[in-house]
């Protein structure tokens, strides 16, 4: 069954965050963490798939 809630729900609560902002804070995230390989919401998928 599919999940009520969104995953990564946007300001509003009634739609989902926009896919760029989840890659810039990827992005960030991965700058923080000292980590050079690239990092990507797809490559974070497959980690935890």
């Amino acid at each position: 069954a599919r999940p009520k809630q969104w995953l990564f729900p946007g300001r509003n609560r009634s739609g989902h965050l926009n896919v760029r902002t989840l890659q810039v804070v990827c992005q960030r995230a991965r700058q923080n963490s000292g980590l050079t390989k690239p990092v990507t919401m797809h490559s974070l998928r497959h980690c935890f798939a």
